[in-house]
């Protein structure tokens, strides 16, 4: 669905990283300027997976929560599914006179919901698949590197799903690189990334992980062993780690630093994205004293917004 005129639709991402500071930040500009966030992080689609994925408490929220909760622990989404429910919400926020929150992670789920981000792909052929069954993930990720060197650099070798399905991309002559529907926007969209500097990342994210522990993040996995969910099914980091230190396949600081190296290659795969795929407004945080970080991110959303008012009014003229 493409907006029928963009300028009256502005739409504001909040992107960036894991333990960046998105959802804090997200929740002070939705109350601001009287928005709705829409959740554009795959892992927290998912029900029952709250504290593994730092789920904003949405429910509680002051302002409005969408794209929550919407599918099971193990069920699957395509990036296509996510761009069938997120396009009408899109405009049905806008239509209310209400300001869209685009907020997340994923930078998959931002491009196919803002840009003419090409899903006509055919379906994967699982004959396609077989052909590489006998090839580790290391020697596949060559492959694609070869193929695809953009689209390899921002892909996980132990993706081997996404890795694949790079591949035949690229050999059906639609490199997932060019794909670049964050440099064509069918919305009047402002990307803001949220970049603060690795060292100062990578203590946040080791910080939450152990706060993740203490809020019961093991109980959480008990839970959805005892209901028979397929932890293997489970793509977010730790749920399987977990998994392996309750079966006694693994020691609790073992799985623990594991955890934690895993989330900061995730960040440093993030970042790559927003950079190479997206013309975002980058913006380091404050962490210290937040609110110089709400009131930068404030004058540069006062501007996009009075550009659209501006651009308006000569319209009208």
């Amino acid at each position: 669905m493409v907006p029928a005129d963009p300028v009256k639709a502005p739409v504001v991402v909040i992107a960036g990283p894991t333990a960046s500071g998105k959802t804090a930040l997200s929740l002070a500009l939705a109350s601001r300027y009287d928005g709705e966030i829409i959740n554009a992080d795959a892992s927290q689609i998912r029900r029952d997976l709250d504290i593994g994925t730092a789920k904003t408490p949405w429910r509680d929220a002051p302002v409005r929560h969408h794209l929550f909760d919407i599918i099971g622990p193990d069920e699957e989404f395509s990036i296509r599914d996510y761009q069938k429910v997120v396009r009408p919400l899109l405009e049905e926020i806008s239509a209310r006179g209400r300001l869209p929150f685009l907020v997340g992670g994923s930078g998959l789920y931002i491009n196919a919901a803002l840009g003419d981000y090409d899903l006509s792909i055919p379906g994967r052929d699982p004959e396609f698949d077989r052909q590489f069954d006998s090839i580790g993930n290391a020697e596949l990720h060559g492959i694609l590197v070869k193929e695809d060197p953009l689209a390899a650099a921002t892909i996980h070798p132990n993706n081997r799903r996404r890795v694949l399905r790079a591949i035949e991309a690229a050999r059906a002559g639609k490199k997932v690189s060019e794909n670049r529907a964050g440099r064509n926007l069918l919305y009047r969209a402002l990307i803001l990334c949220l970049s603060a500097p690795k060292a100062v990342l990578y203590a946040r994210i080791e910080a939450r992980v152990e706060e993740m522990f203490t809020q019961g993040w093991i109980g959480e996995v008990q839970n959805l062993i005892r209901r028979d969910v397929s932890i293997n099914k489970i793509k977010e980091i730790g749920y399987k780690e977990i998994a392996a230190y309750l079966a006694g396949e693994a020691g609790l600081e073992e799985i623990k630093e594991e955890i934690k190296k895993k989330t900061r290659r995730y960040a440093k795969r993030q970042l790559t994205w927003f950079r190479n795929q997206t013309d975002a407004v980058f913006i380091e945080p404050d962490y210290d004293d937040f609110a110089v970080t709400i009131a930068k991110v404030c004058a540069v959303i006062d501007g996009f917004l009075g550009g659209l008012s501006r651009k308006r009014a000569k319209r009208r003229n």
